[in-house]
């Protein structure tokens, strides 16, 4: 019951506050939000008459962390899911994150998810990641984002003139400039502070303790190779394939893991790939003059959570989404503010793609390697 009655109060304020405009367009948006705080605090107040505090308001987002706890050396990828929608889309929900305190940059992916992600934990303790959720217009909040990106940018590009420029009346002009970036930037962002509405805040604790490895990996990597030649091996010209089989499952303290399985001739990656969830087929290029002789094979067997990976694979197939819709509205548009928008927001979607994929890479666990001795003749 008690959730319930969350969803019905947080539904009677997005639709009391987000139906403001259905009479006569959009109205001046400080007479808005006026409105908007008178409806959220009636919400709030005939909420205490029912002997309910404020922790019991409406849960406009959720928090959730990508693993229970961390050790040092390793980062938290952080999640904030929207539960609830702006029913009207002039409206949308604006984040602002610390971490401990500090300022922590979040990036939306899709229209339900945004994440921040927060520098390598040194020592271990008891981290707290806090979320402010504001209401804000959607379009007033765009266009100020798009003044303050432009203006960034081009006061970027007059400090580089700055610093070759040698006429004195000309530096002059230049600093002026850039002291009219400033102010309009500084502008900007005030009314972009005014043009919010807070209307809760949420926060999750993080963990980081020293790393207790729950698996249990023996020294002998449980991997069956094979090649697909008799005998000896493979004449030069001819191309080799290598059959790699798993022979257990893991389990971690997050539930099963996934393989990973990597291959090398000397210093020399084999590419590969993955049919069923133990087996791995590798093949190599054309072996030259140069390869003649006995060489090794080596399979090297990583494994990882994979509920871990794939809520990854799944963050990273959201934010390229995201992302080339992004590409395809910033090629579409001939306004240079809009441009810079854009390509703002392609920027951070890319260094979060970038670290999803990087955070997979540094999930992996090593359990061994395995060699299997072939030989090419001339």
């Amino acid at each position: 019951m008690k959730n319930k009655k969350k969803v019905f109060v947080a539904l009677a304020v997005m639709t009391a506050a987000l139906s403001v405009t259905a009479f006569g367009g959009t109205p001046d948006n400080k007479a808005v939000f006026s409105h908007v705080d008178d409806l959220i605090q009636s919400v709030y107040s005939a909420h205490a008459l029912m002997q309910e505090n404020l922790d019991d308001a409406p849960d406009f987002v959720e928090l959730q962390a990508d693993k229970a706890a961390y050790a040092p050396g390793e980062r938290a990828i952080l999640v904030v899911h929207t539960r609830i929608l702006p029913g009207n889309h002039v409206y949308e929900f604006y984040l602002a994150g610390t971490f401990n305190a500090e300022p922590i940059k979040i990036t939306r992916i899709s229209d339900t998810e945004a994440v921040a992600v927060t520098p390598y934990f040194a020592v271990p303790g008891q981290m707290v990641f806090s979320v402010d959720v504001y209401l804000q217009d959607k379009q007033l909040a765009s266009d100020l984002n798009a003044t303050v990106f432009y203006y960034e940018s081009d006061k970027c590009r007059l400090a580089r003139m700055l610093e070759s420029e040698t006429d004195p009346v000309k530096r002059r002009m230049l600093s002026d400039m850039m002291e009219r970036d400033t102010a309009i930037i500084a502008d900007a962002k005030a009314q972009l502070m005014e043009n919010r509405r807070k209307l809760e805040t949420k926060t999750l604790a993080v963990t980081v303790a020293n790393k207790i490895n729950l698996l249990s990996i023996n020294n002998a990597p449980p991997l069956v190779i094979e090649k697909d030649a008799v005998g000896c091996g493979y004449q030069v010209g001819a191309h080799a394939t290598f059959a790699v089989h798993v022979l257990t499952d893991f389990t971690g303290e997050d539930g099963p893991q996934e393989n990973v399985v990597t291959a090398r001739i000397g210093a020399d990656r084999v590419s590969g790939t993955q049919g069923a969830l133990r087996d791995f087929l590798f093949t190599t290029q054309a072996f030259t003059q140069a390869d003649v002789g006995t060489r090794l094979f080596d399979a090297t067997l990583y494994i990882r959570s994979k509920a871990r990976a794939d809520s990854l694979r799944g963050a990273i197939q959201k934010a390229s989404v995201r992302r080339a819709d992004l590409i395809a509205k910033r090629d579409a548009t001939a306004d240079a503010m809009w441009k810079a928008y854009y390509q703002h927001e392609i920027d951070d979607l890319t260094a979060v793609i970038a670290v999803f994929y990087r955070q997979l890479e540094g999930m992996l666990t090593f359990v061994g390697t395995k060699s299997l001795a072939f030989c090419i003749t001339a």
